[in-house]
């Protein structure tokens, strides 16, 4: 992990985990592994590699949504993520208002995260 605020937001993802999960026997198995936040250098990125952890939450670790909508709203940064420079920082609230919504759930927030992502469909590329 190159980019430092990549580099908070993971460092502050775990640590929200830890907390959550600390009276489970085994808690570190809910951390998150680097590799999907590596090289991740702009906001098209940063939407990808959530839509995996929102993935890994669910479908690997089957997380339910509330607490997965604990850990991201919990979430505590470092001084240095509230730079001007930090263009991460603006998505993640984004993310955190779509997550405040009573009725919202993996799928809606997914669906509202995919079209930053830019996700280029199959039949998009076929077509295009």
């Amino acid at each position: 992990m190159k980019f430092i605020y990549i580099k908070l937001f993971f460092k502050a993802l775990n640590e929200e985990i830890s907390v959550q999960y600390k009276e489970y026997l085994h808690p570190d198995r809910y951390l998150i592994g680097h590799a999907n936040w590596m090289f991740i250098y702009n906001v098209k990125e940063f939407y990808r590699a959530f839509i995996k952890l929102i993935n890994e939450f669910k479908e690997i670790r089957e997380i339910g949504f509330e607490d997965f909508r604990t850990i991201i709203c919990n979430m505590k940064f470092e001084e240095e993520w509230n730079s001007e420079e930090n263009k991460f920082k603006k998505e993640f609230v984004n993310i955190k208002n779509c997550l405040s919504s009573d009725d919202t759930n993996y799928y809606e927030v997914i669906k509202a995260i995919i079209q930053k992502a830019e996700y280029e469909l199959l039949e998009e590329r076929e077509n295009g």
